[in-house]
């Protein structure tokens, strides 16, 4: 389950991230109305556990603002932290995801696959048009390149890391863009396959290549763990997100 830390603790430091993406007037992105219900009880959530540091987004316009502004504070916040405090990142929203299979390169048609995994995206309101592999890595939000940044910050300190992704982790297919991703134009980031290292936790809303309903019981879930009212072993808890 998802538990803060200790509230008599006075000197433990929480610092907190909520992105809610509702699209509503997004010219591409469908309209996500229970966003707005499902941040807003995690901010509840939060608040009654003594997290003195939350920052509420309602929208993330796009990539590089993200980035650049609201992710580039909430790493600096992280980095800042101490041995025993808490960071959560949480976001609702629409997402999508990518099988990566690696090969040997072996030429004449004989490569043999021997690494394949899937990378997930968090879609801000106002992407810019994608239509190929390389645009995704562009305009979506990759979640290992967050992850490769909470790990930098964090170094060798001992935090507790806490990620919650209520979206989609279908995979990107024509129905989606309208079209047939083409293939890259240029090589693809140097990036470590999704992983969850010591110290953080983890948790979607659905399994790779899985479509989620947008189910407000999702985010009322996490609230009450995070609430510590939810008597839900993390087995029974993990059945109920894949129903």
């Amino acid at each position: 389950a998802i538990t803060a830390g200790d509230p008599s603790n006075s000197r433990m430091k929480k610092l907190a991230l909520l992105v809610g993406n509702s699209y509503d007037d997004s010219p591409t992105q469908n309209q996500l109305e229970q966003s707005k219900l499902e941040l807003g009880s995690m901010t509840t959530a939060l608040a009654a556990q003594g997290w003195e540091s939350v920052t509420p987004c309602w929208d993330s316009y796009n990539k590089q603002t993200f980035m650049e502004h609201h992710w580039a504070e909430f790493v600096k916040g992280v980095a800042d932290l101490q041995d025993g405090d808490e960071a959560l990142f949480y976001f609702t929203g629409h997402g999508c995801s990518i099988e990566v299979k690696e090969s040997d390169g072996g030429g004449g048609g004989g490569s043999r696959i021997y690494s394949c995994h899937n990378e997930s995206f968090l879609v801000p309101t106002h992407p810019g048009p994608v239509s190929s592999v390389c645009q995704l890595y562009q305009e979506y939000i990759h979640v290992t390149e967050l992850l490769n940044d909470l790990k930098q910050a964090v170094g060798k300190k001992k935090l507790k890391i806490m990620i919650v992704l209520d979206c989609c982790r279908s995979c990107t297919n024509p129905l989606l863009f309208g079209t047939k991703l083409g293939e890259p134009s240029a090589p693809l980031p140097p990036v470590q396959p999704q992983g969850c290292p010591e110290g953080f936790l983890i948790a979607y809303s659905t399994a790779p290549g899985d479509i989620s309903y947008g189910n407000y019981q999702y985010s009322l879930l996490f609230a009450k763990m995070l609430r510590n009212e939810d008597n839900r072993t993390p087995a029974e808890a993990h059945a109920f997100l894949i129903e």
